[in-house]
């Protein structure tokens, strides 16, 4: 018994020992529990050979399961993943079986007790293997990341909403800075002292700088109008003035000047102020307006009246010489323009305004009346203004007061009268020339033909000589006559009888043989009518028979 005793005390020391470190590890696994229970995560315990599966209290509570509806088996578990999952599970979870991987890890979906799917981190460990090194038991856990993956969607798309937006922004500005530098006017940002930060294409090419250059430079480097301080002063004033339009000179980098209006504006931005001006080239507006200046002094100044009127006939601008020639001041404007036309002159005006309206002008004489009631005649000349479709705009008149004109001719005309009148007298004398030849004997020589004016003339001429010059034998020499028809035969006969009742002869000379015989043909008589074959012997004849008549 005695060598029993030693035996007996080792084997009670070691059921205290083991007792006490069943209690640790009972202490461990309460602690263990205790931590499972009170973790956010899902517990699982694999048996690898027979498939069993502890899945903890947690996890069915996670994935929303009653512990009697599931079975405790792997299978479980893989029915339970997202088909579109199950492919990269799976890999994950036989490359670390195979001992490739140090841990598994997988993010999938599993089938919630409600039917929807929840995000999991999945991951574990092999605890045991055989000593083929093939696994006996994996540990493990999941944690519910919809939270997370919800979370990670919304910041997914919140970036993909703002690199859009960001992209948007982007092509926005670059869109704005492709306007800028292709604008047509020159464009300048500048820092607060007029340093310029940025120029499009369009200023350099005005300019003729090119970017980098102009970078380099300042307002007052390239304004050949405003002094530096005063450029300096517009600066300084803009947050108060607000936007300002100047009309300046800017300098080219040649030398060469060039009009521009600049429109100056400040932007407060990113806690700095730019400057922001706009120059357009106004080289040929400005030449618009000193042309449209000169016209305007021309027509001002013009001796004519010039008025123009609107579509629809209502005077819309009057020259000084328009007001002055109808007697209006600044009234006229506004008035129908038909209201400077006398009513005699309407149906002119008519006429005048049709052709207007047909061919774009016309040029006439027209009968106008002024304020006070006057009428004067009036040159007129009118043209019609259409815009680009034809449609008519404008109708301007030149009127010019003629009433001097024609006086000039009223005189003119009085005067061609009487010149007609003095040529009229002088050809009759020449055509019928009277030549005393005594003072009793007168001669009358006819040259070329004699027609019913003629005629009378002779006649009367004739007449007019018996009665002056008291004459007893009138000579009618026809030596000049290469023709004598009816009309010439009639004048001879009606010449004698007429001078017969004046109580004289009438004596025929310088009749040619072809005009005899016309005259026998026409049977014209001349019975009463003394011949002499010329007028030399016709004068002898007279002054004999003349003498003797005056002596008895």
């Amino acid at each position: 018994m005695a060598d029993d005793q030693p035996d007996y005390q080792q084997l009670q020391a070691e059921c205290e020992a083991l007792k006490q470190r069943i209690h640790q590890l009972e202490q461990s696994e309460e602690r263990l529990r205790l931590a499972v229970e009170s973790s956010r995560d899902g517990m699982w315990d694999w048996d690898v050979t027979t498939g069993a599966v502890y899945y903890s209290p947690r996890w069915m509570q996670v994935l929303g399961y009653r512990p009697n509806e599931i079975e405790n088996h792997v299978s479980t578990w893989e029915r339970l993943i997202h088909p579109d999952d199950a492919a990269t599970v799976m890999d994950a979870l036989q490359q670390h079986l195979r001992n490739e991987t140090p841990f598994y890890e997988a993010e999938f979906r599993l089938k919630t007790g409600a039917g929807d799917w929840l995000w999991a981190f999945d991951r574990g460990k092999v605890v045991a293997r055989d000593e083929q090194g093939q696994p006996l038991r994996v540990v493990g856990s999941f944690t519910n990341i919809s939270q997370q993956k919800e979370s990670e969607t919304q910041a997914h798309q919140m970036r993909a909403e703002l690199e859009a937006h960001v992209s948007i922004q982007t092509e926005d500005l670059q869109l704005a800075r492709a306007a800028l530098d292709h604008a047509a006017d020159a464009i300048f940002w500048t820092d607060e002292r007029g340093t310029f930060q940025y120029a499009n294409d369009a200023a350099c090419q005005q300019l003729g700088y090119t970017h980098e250059e102009l970078l380099q430079l300042r307002i007052a480097d390239v304004d050949a109008h405003y002094t530096p301080d005063a450029i300096q002063h517009i600066l300084d004033t803009l947050p108060q003035s607000g936007p300002v339009t100047l009309d300046s000179q800017h300098r080219r980098k040649d030398g060469r000047l060039f009009a521009v209006e600049v429109v100056v504006s400040a932007l407060e931005f990113a806690n700095r102020r730019y400057i922001i001006s706009f120059a357009r080239d106004i080289t040929e507006r400005k030449r618009a307006e000193d042309e449209l200046r000169l016209f305007q002094t021309i027509v001002e100044r013009a001796n004519d009246a010039i008025g123009c009127s609107d579509a629809q006939g209502t005077i819309i601008y009057s020259n000084p010489a328009h007001r002055a020639l109808f007697g209006y001041g600044d009234e006229i404007i506004g008035m129908p323009m038909a209201q400077t036309v006398a009513p005699a002159g309407y149906p002119l005006l008519e006429a005048g305004m049709q052709q207007v309206m047909q061919e774009g002008s016309w040029h006439g004489e027209s009968i106008n009346q002024r304020k006070d009631g006057s009428i004067f005649p009036a040159d007129v000349s009118v043209f019609t203004i259409v815009d680009d479709q034809g449609t008519l705009q404008k109708v301007v008149g030149f009127v010019r007061d003629i009433t001097e004109k024609h006086a000039i001719e009223a005189r003119q005309q009085q005067l061609q009268q009487q010149l007609i009148e003095a040529q009229q007298a002088a050809i009759r004398e020449l055509s019928t020339p009277l030549l005393p030849i005594s003072n009793h004997v007168i001669a009358l020589p006819l040259i070329g033909a004699i027609d019913d004016a003629r005629a009378q003339q002779v006649i009367e001429v004739l007449l007019e000589g018996i009665s002056t010059y008291q004459a007893r034998i009138a000579l009618i020499d026809v030596t000049g006559v290469k023709m004598v028809d009816t009309q010439i035969a009639q004048v001879l006969v009606q010449a004698a009888q007429a001078v017969k009742l004046l109580g004289a002869e009438v004596i025929l000379t310088g009749i040619q043989p072809q005009i005899a015989q016309t005259l026998v043909a026409l049977g014209a008589d001349l019975s009463g009518i003394l011949t002499r074959s010329n007028l030399q012997a016709g004068i002898a004849y007279a002054l004999r028979n003349g003498n003797a008549r005056q002596r008895t």
